[in-house]
């Protein structure tokens, strides 16, 4: 179980106040399942990466793009993504995608 501290050393269950808030909201349970997909698919494409032994420097060398922008693909937070660099990152990784 997470738990994290409160003032006065209160403790809230991370997990039920997540539930308790998605029961009240639709809206925050939505963005809350987003935000659970976007970094599930960042650390998926990184574990892809890491599992095809390269960095991120050489994965950019081989998609001719920069160590940046695999960086930028690889964050939970970045909505930049298209088809084609998705294709050529897993192809590079020897990994696809059906949609």
């Amino acid at each position: 179980m997470i738990e994290k501290k409160r003032k006065h050393s209160q403790r809230v269950d991370v997990a039920a106040e997540i539930a308790a808030r998605s029961k009240r909201s639709p809206e925050f349970k939505a963005a809350y399942e987003e935000a659970r997909e976007r970094h599930s698919i960042a650390r998926q494409l990184a574990t892809l990466r890491e599992a095809s032994g390269l960095s991120q420097a050489e994965l950019a060398k081989k998609i001719h793009t920069s160590q940046a922008q695999i960086s930028r693909i690889e964050r939970a937070d970045y909505d930049g993504h298209t088809i084609s660099t998705l294709k050529k990152y897993l192809r590079a990784v020897g990994a696809s995608m059906s949609i």
